[in-house]
């Protein structure tokens, strides 16, 4: 499967326009951006023309791919991307609460809920060299964002982690920069008490000291690592429905929290599962949800002093969560189950040490699910996606190491 040059020059112009977007909801929220209403509705135009892309390459290739994804595995996708459609038909049509331009132009409403078309993309890996560099020079530009404004680090943790993972196949000159940014960046989070992208980075240099090793090709070790990172969240997430116990509640010991107290800063996620979990059961909405535009009752929100949230929360800042919130059980068990057999494949069935890395980076994302990671559209979450899809075409899986190293070594060549 080979994509066409008309197809190739539509995708790098999604590229263009999920790298606008995506820079723009990075600072979406500050007070500098918010004053500037026309261009939230800016934004909302490219992020639909956006949408309208993904939507017509995965058309124009259908022929393609439904004759390389196994039928139980295009089934599944097929299943999700029409579950998700009826959630979006619904809301447009019966919600009388949709406000039509957050509803498109708001990357966690509709854009979303379009993430898993860009699997059926990701079964061409043609199209990995491209979405791989987009991600590495977006990661690059945001790097000097935040060092002078110190704001938003989720999302260069995130960068980080893709860089960090494929370090070995990027330019020599950005290695030692990338390994020294990454050592301050884990000092600035513990500074301000950012838990979580010290994590992903850690994870991200872990993935990153097995891609210089053979490790990679240890079926032992890679069956260890699947079975115990795949049950940890689920053995916790059991423990706190049935006896209460969090993981997350657990005391902080950075400078902040030495400033603020701990009482202030300890514990970020607990109450949120309880929230999200209470509400969904006073609503009987486990199974399928509460839709697009479903929120959840949020007493601390509603009792904490001077806060402009509201007590109603359209975002339950936890992936695995959100997806619950929006879309039910059954929404979720179809996402993880697309995730953990992505993993699967490319721990058992490919051929080369970049297939394993990238089913180290979707493991390592499931693990996030259940910490932050909520879904939206954006460039990390196209790519994520991307990534499922290129694990469903045998042709990808067989490639060797060799085919990925000149790959890489073509994608940042000198032109």
């Amino acid at each position: 499967m080979q994509i066409g040059s008309n197809q190739d020059k539509v995708f790098k112009i999604f590229l263009w326009l999920l790298s606008i977007v995506s820079l723009y909801n990075i600072y979406a929220t500050t007070a500098f951006f918010q004053q500037f209403r026309m261009l939230k509705m800016v934004m909302g135009v490219v992020m639909i023309m956006a949408e309208v892309l993904l939507v017509v390459m995965a058309i124009r290739t259908y022929s393609d791919y439904k004759t390389i994804i196994s039928k139980g595995i295009l089934a599944l996708i097929m299943v999700v991307i029409l579950y998700n459609l009826a959630h979006i038909i619904y809301a447009t049509i019966w919600d009388e609460s949709t406000v039509f331009l957050s509803f498109f132009g708001n990357p966690i409403y509709q854009p979303a809920f379009m993430l898993p078309v860009a699997a059926l993309l990701g079964v061409d890996d043609d199209g990995f060299g491209p979405l791989l560099k987009c991600v590495s020079y977006y990661t690059l530009l945001i790097i000097p964002i935040y060092a002078v404004s110190r704001y938003m680090n989720v999302f260069v943790g995130m960068g980080l982690l893709f860089l960090l993972a494929f370090l070995r196949y990027m330019p020599r000159k950005w290695r030692l920069f990338l390994l020294v940014f990454a050592v301050a960046y884990i000092a600035f989070s513990y500074y301000d008490d950012a838990r979580a992208p010290i994590l992903r980075v850690l994870m991200g240099l872990a993935v990153m000291l097995v891609s210089y090793t053979s490790l990679y090709k240890s079926k032992f070790l890679k069956v260890i690592i699947y079975v115990a990172i795949v049950c940890v969240p689920l053995y916790f997430l059991s423990l706190f429905v049935r006896t209460g116990y969090s993981v997350f509640e657990q005391s902080s010991t950075s400078e902040r929290v030495s400033r603020m107290g701990v009482a202030e800063t300890g514990d970020t996620r607990t109450f949120l599962y309880e929230e999200v979990f209470e509400d969904l059961s006073d609503n009987d909405a486990w199974i399928f949800g509460k839709g697009i535009n479903g929120t959840y009752y949020s007493s601390y929100f509603e009792n904490t002093k001077n806060s402009n949230e509201v007590s109603d929360r359209v975002l339950a800042e936890v992936g695995m969560l959100d997806f619950l919130l929006k879309g039910g059980i059954a929404q979720t068990v179809m996402y993880l189950l697309l995730l953990l057999i992505a993993v699967f494949k490319c721990f058992f069935f490919s051929n080369s040490r970049a297939m394993v890395l990238v089913g180290l980076i979707l493991l390592i994302h499931y693990v996030f699910l259940f910490i932050e990671d909520v879904p939206r559209f954006d460039l990390f979450n196209v790519c994520i996606w991307f990534f499922i899809g290129m694990t469903f075409s045998p042709e990808v899986l067989e490639k060797d190491d060799q085919y990925f190293e000149d790959k890489f070594s073509l994608l940042f060549a000198k032109r």
